[in-house]
């Protein structure tokens, strides 16, 4: 899958930073799997999907590199992370400590 076949709502800059917005929307394609891993995330290409300059992009993917969603290659841009087995483990380790606890909250809020 390419980020130029994806579409992504139009970045407010008057209200939410630049760079932010555009690393939520492209965190939300990737953990959606819309991006799939390996896939390539160029600045230019970044920049131009969502109007804004290299600069911007360079630092949406820098947060996205930041939070292990992203991996950056010297002179060969960025890529979606591949998440090894083990890393996999980990997240699905970490849902089953959490998620029973967020299912009892949400229970106990419930109305009739």
């Amino acid at each position: 899958m390419n980020i130029a076949d994806q579409t992504f709502p139009a970045v407010d800059s008057a209200n939410e930073d630049r760079a932010q917005a555009i690393r939520d929307q492209l965190r939300d394609a990737i953990v959606d799997r819309r991006l799939a891993p390996g896939t390539k995330l160029s600045e230019g290409e970044v920049g131009t999907l969502f109007d804004v300059s290299r600069t911007v992009a360079r630092a949406a993917l820098q947060m996205l590199s930041f939070e292990g969603l992203v991996r950056t290659e010297r002179n060969r841009g960025a890529f979606v992370a591949n998440p090894s087995p083990e890393e996999a483990r980990q997240v699905f380790a970490s849902r089953r400590l959490i998620e029973p606890g967020i299912a009892i909250a949400a229970a106990a809020r419930m109305t009739p």
